[in-house]
């Protein structure tokens, strides 16, 4: 019921107009449509009579609107008359009659219809709209509130039509004299009448029609031609809102047919202006659209009411003058940001992969409409030439979901879609309905009218137990905000306190535990104008406005390692308070590499490092005195190994526990433990040799100290004896013995005569005899020293390990880092897998022994890692046959690389980067061998050819081979889809080798992800599943041949025979 009022008293306040002396009166309908207008009367008779009913739209008009009928039967004005019922009273004080009804006609059963309108009549002077219709479609109406944005833009959107915006009315515009903008004849009507649409035909002081000669398509360059409305005002605000002084003025939509185009402005260069011809989202009304019912001559706008218009602010006469297609082309190859525009494909047909943004005025998600179309586009609408993830000649297929945007990809607004679910759930920010359920919000989101859009520096994540889950959907989110002390701050769901903004860019790391799982994210600070304005600071804020933050003026406690540096980062209040921060970025600066550490368990301090290797790779928040505390936390059995893995540091540490023995301690224990610190989870191999080091590093220590505590114990018995029989020698030394310290010394002599059993045993005997390790230390009797230790007050502090260890520690220390060495090259061999199902690889790449057939062998050690400073781009350059020769490698075909002698360096590159992304369980060196030498068991090698030798000279003829000089590739030819990636990538489309290499082993996931399915089912039932193709499924099989050659071996073979397919040539 409030949303026609609503709407209306929009433009009540909007515009004004002049008012009329007399109450409107309408003319009744013609029975033949046709009139007749004398030139000195303003009043028109119609031909041969007049309707019995007259109405605007769906609504009947009634008599009191309208005059009396007025007929003539020939242009005589003797055979004029007037009939039926007299001159209504009309409507005094009024501008505009508008009849509003909410009938199912014809026009609704179209589902995307919620309503129309038209203007009815127009007055005499100044042909001004007085009569208009709106019909809203009852199945289109809604209560939801969802849909009460889109319903009253909609309302408005169809009176405007019906004041003024709309082609039938544009020959009537009037100039600021009132004087007609187009051409009258005698009878004050336009002179030209378009019959095809209905309408007069205007001049070109109103809309001119312009050929765009520079049209940029992906076919090349065309003639466009666009329909411009160049009224003074619109041309001006239009000119101001691009800032394109040489615009001619506001481009018209010029597609969707009668009803559409001329009737609205483009959606391409105005997509979210209301009277743009289809509703996507947040429509505005822009000073643009006031400008053009001032050009009209009918209105006074109110400037004042007019919208905020953000798409294609200021962007320039290279936005408003060309195609989508070109500004895309041209960001892209300038690394600039694409917007409003973008080319992440939301779905290719098959599945989604779809991941949101926030739209240009923050109050929404939003996702990019690039799909898939069943035929190629309009040649003037094929905006791209290739596109990621797609081949080339399939490019023409894919375009915006919105075709009156002229195909053009932007970020929309979207509906989330639950499976048997009638809850509605759209992206807007600010409306709370859109909450998701508890355990559905996955990033913490708020939804209300105080929440924005804002967007993510990486996916969220969620980690428990060593169970990863990445939200890959999101790259935005809805988070509540408020604007104080001069600064924007972010709040999340079920958030404590807002988290401050102090810079443009700046990051703000959120990590928390939810229902026992890690949940981590990185939010960024848009800045605090964009968001904050002068209104939305309180009345009493010291500021009221935004302010620029000093960096000398934030926290200490906020100052993460990144804001240390350059002022961008923040962390999230479960990791900052206490004494120091440990860093949220825990693979980047907690635990980088891999390290070494022991710890003990001190009695007065508590557990505390005693010593770490390499010193120099902790990161700065690695706080060591937690790693300890978390490390002897533990409930374990002395002697024991074991793995455990800390959420909030995100490390997992392979620990072993020990015990030293001091006759001063508690329970005579000093609990000790060795640590090796990684970022990612150790393999059984890492553990098993991780147990093995630590047992034998350890036992000379453990050898040491159980035979210094041995007779330390001997002595404490011998003392006790001595002051209960009150030994004359020791006389002197006795009477300074209190009778409590009496006491204690004979109750931990006590205890030391237990303690002495267990070193009576054979085993033991024989381990701390071992003068290995062991020098049996000075026996000589100290017990004077023994006696004052217990009698000393306040009690001596306990020694330092090593002194509990006095033969042996320095050799302990010394030991590490050849121990750490040893576990490093052990962790090395898990780290080279490329194939990788959640956390542990399918497929492990081993060393293997080289093959001696000359010093030029490319071994698997050599490339167990990437160099990410190596910038050569030699694999590149072949990155178009790319999928053809990864199809030879992983399909178990031989390849040979072909160089003359003298680019033979060039070669060994390839080689060597070849045989990083060949996956097997036992990895070949790949070698270079002389022309002469048989390497009948390498599956890829380099060979020196003379000059003049082409890849069709091969002797094997099922041989692989790629000429390095001519560029020349003789294979088999591949045509799957796993491998479909490469075949839309040039040369350019990487920096480098590493870029391309890093690129390839992370698409090779969804190989790994089938041939780890198919290990545990049928691989024949698989590929029919997963309609796998042939040469797919031959990959896939020789993967798993690598895995089990008992098992798939057969397979692997059997399809060798069947698919022994010719080879092709082809120039790279």
């Amino acid at each position: 019921t409030s949303l026609l009022p609503e709407a209306v008293n929009y433009w009540q306040i909007a515009l004004a107009v002049r008012p009329t002396a007399m109450p409107i009166r309408l003319y009744r309908k013609c029975i033949s449509n046709l009139y007749y207008m004398r030139v000195y009367e303003k009043r028109q008779s119609c031909v041969l009579g007049c309707k019995n009913e007259t109405s605007c739209g769906e609504v009947i008009i009634p008599d009191e609107h309208l005059y009396q009928c007025r007929y003539c039967i020939s242009p005589d004005s003797q055979n004029c008359d007037i009939t039926g019922p007299p001159d209504g009273i009309g409507v005094p004080n009024t501008d505009f009659l508008l009849y509003v009804s909410a009938v199912l006609s014809e026009r609704c059963k179209n589902i995307d219809t919620v309503a129309y309108a038209a203007h009815c009549q127009q007055e005499a002077h100044l042909d001004r709209p007085i009569a208009g219709h709106v019909n809203l479609c009852p199945n289109a109406l809604s209560t939801a509130l969802h849909d009460r944005e889109v319903l009253i833009s909609t309302v408005k959107h169809e009176i405007l039509h019906a004041l003024g915006f709309s082609a039938g009315l544009y020959a009537f515009f009037r100039d600021d004299n009132g004087n007609p903008r187009t051409r009258r004849n005698r009878y004050n009507k336009p002179v030209s009448l378009n019959k095809e649409h209905g309408y007069y035909n205007w001049d070109q002081n109103t809309i001119q029609t312009i050929i765009r000669h520079d049209w940029w398509t992906a076919e090349g360059m065309i003639s466009h031609p666009v329909h411009i409305m160049v009224t003074p005002r619109v041309q001006q605000e239009a000119q101001r809102h691009f800032n394109c002084s040489d615009l001619e003025g506001a481009e018209l939509e010029n597609q969707g047919g009668d009803g559409t185009a001329f009737t609205h402005w483009e959606k391409r260069l105005f997509e979210n202006e209301a009277m743009t011809g289809t509703h996507t989202q947040n429509p505005v009304y822009s000073r643009l659209t006031l400008a053009l019912l001032e050009d009209s001559g009918w209105y006074k706008p109110n400037y004042s009411a007019a919208e905020e218009l953000l798409w294609g602010h200021h962007l320039g006469c290279e936005f408003a003058k060309k195609s989508c297609g070109e500004w895309i082309r041209n960001r892209r190859e300038k690394n600039l940001l694409l917007a409003p525009f973008c080319n992440e494909i939301k779905h290719d047909g098959k599945r989604s992969l779809a991941t949101t943004r926030c739209t240009a005025e923050r109050d929404s998600l939003a996702l990019c409409n690039l799909i898939p179309y069943r035929k190629p586009l309009p040649v003037e609408y094929r905006n791209f030439a290739f596109l990621d993830e797609i081949q080339d000649e399939n490019a023409i297929y894919y375009g915006g979901s919105v075709e009156l945007a002229d195909y053009c990809p932007y970020n929309q607004e979207f509906e989330w879609k639950a499976p048997n679910s009638t809850e509605r759930r759209d992206s807007r920010c600010e409306l709370d309905g859109n909450f998701a359920p508890n355990q559905a919000n996955s990033i913490l989101e708020v939804y209300g009218n105080q929440s924005k859009c804002f967007d993510l520096a990486t996916f969220w994540t969620e980690r428990k137990c060593g169970h990863i889950r990445t939200f890959l959907q999101y790259k935005a989110g809805c988070y509540q905000y408020e604007c104080s002390e001069g600064r924007l701050n972010i709040g999340l769901f079920n958030g404590s306190f807002f988290y401050p903004c102090y810079f443009t860019g700046q990051y703000i790391h959120i990590r928390k535990i939810i229902n026992g799982w890690l949940r981590e994210g990185v939010i960024i600070c848009p800045s605090c104008e964009e968001i904050c304005r002068p209104e939305h600071f309180s009345f009493d804020d010291k500021f009221g406005l935004c302010q620029e933050t000093n960096k000398n003026e934030i926290p200490e406690y906020f100052l993460g390692n990144q804001l240390k540096k350059n002022g961008m980062s923040i962390v999230d209040e479960a990791i900052v308070w206490g004494k120091r921060s440990i860093d949220p970025w825990h693979r980047m600066t907690c635990c980088p590499e891999a390290i070494f550490t022991v710890i003990e368990f001190c009695q007065a301090q508590g557990p505390r490092p005693l010593y770490s290797y390499p010193a120099n790779v902790r990161g700065p928040h690695l706080d060591m005195d937690s790693v300890a505390l978390w490390l002897m936390s533990a409930e374990v059995i002395n002697g024991s190994s074991m793995i455990i893995y800390n959420q909030q540091m995100d490390i997992y540490a392979c620990v072993h526990y020990s015990t030293l023995l001091d006759l001063h301690a508690r329970a005579f224990q000093r609990p000790l433990s060795l640590a090796l610190l990684t970022p990612v989870k150790p393999t059984a191999a890492v553990f098993k040799e991780f147990i093995d080091a630590s047992r034998h590093v350890f036992l000379p220590l453990l050898v040491c100290n159980q035979t210094l505590f041995k007779s330390d114990l001997i002595r404490l018995i011998n003392v006790a004896k001595t002051v209960e029989l009150k030994t004359p020698d020791k006389k002197n030394l006795l009477s300074s013995i209190s009778k409590s310290a009496m006491i204690k010394i004979q109750s931990v002599a006590d205890q030391a005569k237990r303690m002495l059993q267990r070193f009576e045993n054979d085993g033991v005997k024989k381990i701390i005899h071992n003068s290995l390790y062991c020098n049996g230390h000075d026996l000589v009797n100290n017990d004077v020293k023994i006696l004052e230790q217990f009698i000393d007050d306040p009690p001596l502090s306990l020694q330092e390990m090593k002194f509990l260890t006095p033969c042996t520690y320095d050799g302990f220390i010394k030991a590490l880092p050849e121990v750490y060495e040893k576990l490093i090259k052990a962790a090395q061999l898990h780290s080279t897998g490329t194939l990788f199902c959640a956390a542990a690889p399918v497929l492990k790449l081993k060393d293997c022994n080289n093959h001696s057939l000359d010093d030029d062998s490319t071994s698997a050690t050599s490339m167990n890692f990437l160099d990410e400073n190596d910038y050569t781009r030699n694999l590149t350059t072949i990155v178009e046959g790319l999928d053809k020769i990864l199809f030879a490698l992983l399909s178990g075909e031989k390849l040979a690389l072909w160089s003359v002698e003298e680019r033979k360096s060039l070669g060994k590159d390839l080689l060597k980067k070849l045989n990083l992304l060949r996956i097997c369980m036992q990895r070949q060196s790949a070698p270079w061998k002389k022309v002469h030498n048989n390497i009948e068991d390498c599956q890829l090698f380099g060979e020196s050819v003379p000059r003049k030798t082409t890849v069709n000279d091969s002797k094997d003829a099922m041989l692989c081979v790629y000429d390095v000089e001519g560029r020349w590739l003789k294979c088999k030819n591949y045509k799957g889809k796993l491998l479909s990636f490469l075949s839309s990538k040039r040369s350019d489309s990487f920096p480098s080798d590493y870029a391309l290499i890093q690129y390839v082993m992370a698409q090779l996931t969804e190989l790994c992800s089938i041939v780890y399915l198919a290990k545990y089912s049928d691989p024949n039932e698989l590929r029919e599943r997963l309609q796998i193709e042939e040469d797919d499924f031959k990959m896939i099989i020789n993967l798993l041949a690598e895995i089990d050659v008992l098992k798939y071996g057969w397979m692997k073979e059997k399809m060798k025979k069947e698919n022994n397919l010719g080879m092709i040539t082809v120039k790279i």
